[in-house]
């Protein structure tokens, strides 16, 4: 599905675009997964909140409903993804963490590693 940010990409930078164009023709053509899996998928990336694009998120449920999901189906993924947020603060915050001299450290967030100036 073509949306505004194709658009965006393909002026902004074409060599780009054309080479994303061939990496997604890889990944969405033929193979062991089913039209509707493949949205699904897409749906997790485009929702997870590493990521979080909404104009791609809703061109993937829009995918996935059209390829025959359920909106418990796509319910059901979103529900598996939300963690990610969670994991995200819980790891990522510490190891943002600022010393005294105001500079970036990596704390007990990172196992085997001890706190020293970034």
């Amino acid at each position: 599905m073509w949306t505004e940010a194709h658009t965006q990409l393909l002026l902004l930078a074409p060599d780009y675009f054309e080479t994303h164009l061939r990496l997604t023709e890889v990944a969405m053509g033929s193979g062991v997964l089913s039209a509707k899996e493949k949205a699904l998928v897409l749906v997790a990336v485009n929702g997870a909140v590493t990521h979080l694009q909404p104009a791609g998120l809703r061109a993937s449920m829009q995918a996935a409903l059209a390829a025959g999901a359920s909106a418990d189906e796509i319910i059901h993924v979103l529900r598996r993804i939300s963690p990610l947020g969670i994991h995200s603060c819980m790891f990522g915050f510490p190891c943002c963490s600022r010393s005294s001299n105001g500079r970036a450290v990596i704390d007990d967030a990172m196992p085997g590693r001890s706190p020293t100036a970034a």
